[in-house]
């Protein structure tokens, strides 16, 4: 295994791992951002990281329409003047459940852990619990082996997101735009979550602001966009398919190094869960802590109808009938369906009230 391919933070929590002891590693990224993880005993316990913060989890809320923003800012107000934390005012609220807000955090400190798992040039060290000087982090129970499951995953489809957009501000627009043919909506064939990046993708809107407005993690529309460039629904604003060429020598490299990142993540990966230790058996039915934001999916399933709803009146001019002309149209997941309405004696889906979708988005003022 050579240690120069592998990125330092992978490298830490792979040793953190192995040892079984209690660490706390301090990360400075390559952008200049520095974070800490609490490791004991194979697990990550405890985060203090600018991506799983409280302003981070607020703007989660926001994004997922689970609050307004005028919201949030109230709840910073009274965390400041009550001295208690935003997450339990959050849940005094019943805004979200306390169940599903640990989910959320969780979901937070994941994306926070792989954020500087795949950063090459991240600094670790291991500091003392005095150098924190009383700072306290977010808690969690993050089992190792999954988490660089998880980052090789993230690897493998690294070079070729970097490939295609190589920058958050990139701005994509519909190929018919381009070629003057105007598909028809029913004709695209694109899944659930391909069907609604394409719907925003507008050639104004960055990448960036499709992520926001979708309310998806930044990895998850990569992934969307990547396979609408490759089917060529969408091109790059000046009109050229994909951006291979704005790549240079360093990126490509940078894209070599990840696929060997790849191979070693597997045998990390492979290596801890095969250990004999009886914590990673039982980490192992932990599998669903790892799909980011499955939590604010499932709570958000409603406002993602009443959108799709929205959506449907904008596209035919009238209101659907029920939730089977939504999934005719893949405008909404069979998940969120399930969510939202109840089954006839026929299998078929129909709305619990159709009106109260609509009002969804009246809430939590």
């Amino acid at each position: 295994m050579e240690s120069s391919h592998t990125p330092p933070f992978v490298r830490a929590l792979y040793d953190a791992a192995q040892s079984g002891g209690h660490q706390v590693l301090k990360v400075i990224d390559s952008s200049g951002n520095d974070s800490w993880f609490r490791v004991n005993r194979g697990r990550v316990i405890e985060i203090c990281h600018k991506a799983s913060n409280d302003d981070a989890m607020l703007e989660l809320l926001v994004r997922s329409s689970l609050m307004k923003g005028t919201v949030a800012e109230t709840l910073k107000r009274k965390s400041l003047n009550k001295g208690k934390p935003i997450d339990e005012l959050v849940v005094d609220s019943k805004i979200v459940s306390k169940s599903t807000m640990q989910q959320i955090k969780d979901s937070l400190n994941i994306e926070a852990v792989l954020e500087v798992s795949l950063d090459f040039d991240a600094s670790v060290s291991e500091i003392t619990d005095d150098a924190l000087g009383g700072q306290v982090g977010s808690s969690c129970s993050l089992a190792i082996p999954h988490l660089l499951k998880e980052a090789m995953r993230r690897a493998g489809e690294l070079p070729e997101i970097k490939q295609f957009i190589p920058a958050d501000d990139m701005v994509f627009s519909k190929a018919h735009h381009h070629t003057g043919r105007n598909p028809k909506w029913e004709d695209l064939n694109l899944g659930h979550l391909e069907r609604q990046v394409y719907f925003y993708v507008d050639g104004f809107r960055t990448v960036a602001e499709v992520a926001n407005i979708t309310c998806q993690p930044m990895h998850v529309v990569h992934r969307a966009l990547v396979s609408l460039i490759k089917s060529r629904h969408i091109v790059h604003e000046n009109g050229k398919a994909g951006s291979k060429t704005t790549q240079g020598r360093q990126g490509l490299l940078r894209a070599m190094s990840m696929l060997t990142v790849i191979v070693i993540l597997v045998g990390l990966a492979l290596s801890l869960i095969g250990s004999n230790s009886a914590a990673w058996s039982k980490s192992a039915s932990e599998a669903t802590l790892f799909n980011p934001f499955r939590a604010l999916e499932n709570k958000a399933a409603d406002d993602r109808v009443a959108g799709a709803i929205r959506l449907y009146q904008l596209m035919f001019g009238e209101r659907p009938e029920n939730l089977n002309d939504l999934l005719t149209e893949d405008l909404v997941a069979p998940a969120d369906a399930k969510h939202s309405a109840f089954f006839t004696s026929d299998g078929a889906y129909r709305f619990y009230d159709l009106e109260e979708t609509s009002d969804l988005d009246e809430q939590h003022d």
